[in-house]
């Protein structure tokens, strides 16, 4: 798996090397939580803290 920012590669290894919460942070600078989903367990991130627009 390949893993870019602007374009250039930030990190190349295994899905579970590459998708994992701290990865995300570093490169993006984002929070998440990676969950595995499914019957083969792909890794998703769900963003951590992520708040609604409150409609009115």
């Amino acid at each position: 798996m390949a893993l870019l920012h602007g374009g250039r590669l930030a990190r190349f290894g295994t899905p579970e090397a590459v998708i994992t919460a701290a990865m995300m942070r570093d490169v993006y600078g984002t929070e998440v939580e990676v969950v595995a989903v499914g019957a083969d367990g792909m890794r998703v991130c769900l963003p951590v803290g992520l708040r609604r627009a409150q409609v009115r």
